[in-house]
Parts: structure tokens; sequence; C-alpha cells
């Protein structure tokens, strides 16, 4: 949901370029339906998205990695101590919880949570 949101909110910025990626993610897997449901509610089409897991040239190729929780932070710079800097939290308030599993209502939460903080951490580079 994470990159739908972003690609939304930053599609007048023609420089930015967005991708999502699982530190523990497999390939291949499909949105589940609530995700789906989810997004699209929002105005977005998560019909096509497919899981990746997250490999060592995608992190050397980004200028910003932003993660779900700071377990996934500290996986991501384990892996690439030199993108510390590069890496933060999504959220500066906690973790967003990964709703896998929960009810759409639970999906709809993930989602105004990431959109929230998409927005916070979109006005810090434009201040």
């Amino acid at each position: 949901m994470a990159e739908v949101i972003a690609r939304d909110l930053l599609r007048g910025d023609a420089a930015a370029v967005v991708g999502s990626a699982g530190v523990t993610a497999g390939a291949g897997s499909r949105a589940t339906p609530q995700a789906v449901e989810a997004a699209q509610e929002l105005g977005l089409d998560l019909n096509d998205h497919r899981s990746r897991p997250l490999t060592t040239e995608m992190v050397a190729q980004a200028d910003q990695i932003l993660t779900m929780t700071a377990a996934h932070r500290a996986m991501v710079v384990q892996v690439v101590p030199e993108a510390a800097g590069r890496t933060a939290v999504l959220d500066e308030d906690g973790d967003i919880a990964d709703p896998f599993g929960g009810s759409l209502a639970e999906y709809r939460v993930t989602a105004e949570q990431i959109k929230t903080a998409l927005m916070r951490r979109m006005g810090e580079l434009t201040s």
C-alpha cells in the first residue's frame, strides 16, 4: 500500500521514483484482498502489485529508504551499513504494524497511517 500511496502523493513530481520491497518478502505474491480494497477506497489500484524482496542493489540505488518499523530499518542497515544515513522509519512517532491476516478495518487504519506519515515526510522535504 505504501508504494501506491507514495506514487499518488508524488504524481506531480516527474523526478520521483518510488518502489517497494520487503525485508522478509518473497517474490511475486499478490496484495491481499483487504489491501486491494483499502487502496481502492483511496482511489488507488493494487491489482497488478507483486511483492519483491529487498536487494542490496535496490538499497544502493535509493536516495532514501523508509521502513515501516524500527526492526526493518535495523535489518536494512545490518545488510548495507553504508545506507544508515539514508534509511529511516517512515513514521517518526513509531512503527506501522503490518495488517497481514487482519480485517479490512485494520488495513484501512494502516493505509491512513502510511498516508499521514508520507505526507508529513513530504512536507519535511519541501520545507
